[in-house]
């Protein structure tokens, strides 16, 4: 079997084309308070969170015939929500803990579709299947409040499905 390069289209990786879809039912901002493989400090006082979504190892990709080239790819994704300092420089939880549930719903609900993306060449989405439900992580060094979750991705490459 020999690779074909076009039947791949415009591969456009799954941690963009998701945190840019989040970006959208989240109302946070790429790059401001959502980011792709990183959670920085924040730089303004007047963000409530920080969301990063973060590639994680996968299973193994699936085949319709234990021959034929893979048909989908089933990576993670992590979601990882932080406070910032809350009313009087007080951290609280509360903020990232809705923050983690929105994102976590927001993912539940994909479902055989494309996800709407700035560069509209797009992967078609079998399913983002959460878990478990948003945890407490930790509090950080500053007393932060870290809420996350995983989720498995079933995504095929450079479709033109949907």
């Amino acid at each position: 079997v020999e690779l074909d390069n076009a039947s791949l289209g415009a591969v456009v990786g799954m941690i963009e084309e998701v945190t840019s879809y989040l970006s959208t039912h989240l109302s946070l901002t790429l790059g401001t308070n959502l980011f792709a493989n990183v959670l920085p400090e924040p730089r303004s006082t007047q963000d409530t969170v920080m969301v990063g979504v973060f590639e994680a190892a996968g299973s193994s990709p699936e085949r319709t015939y234990a021959a034929s080239p893979v048909a989908w790819e089933n990576p993670r994704v992590d979601v990882v929500v932080r406070s910032t300092q809350g009313a009087a420089g007080v951290p609280s939880s509360t903020g990232a803990r809705r923050y983690a549930w929105r994102a976590w719903r927001a993912l539940e609900l994909v479902k055989n579709q494309k996800l709407p993306t700035s560069t509209g060449t797009n992967s078609y989405y079998l399913r983002v299947e959460p878990e478990q439900s948003p945890y407490l992580l930790e509090r950080d060094g500053q007393g932060r409040y870290v809420f996350g979750f995983t989720a498995l991705v079933s995504r095929v490459i450079g479709t033109t499905n949907g």
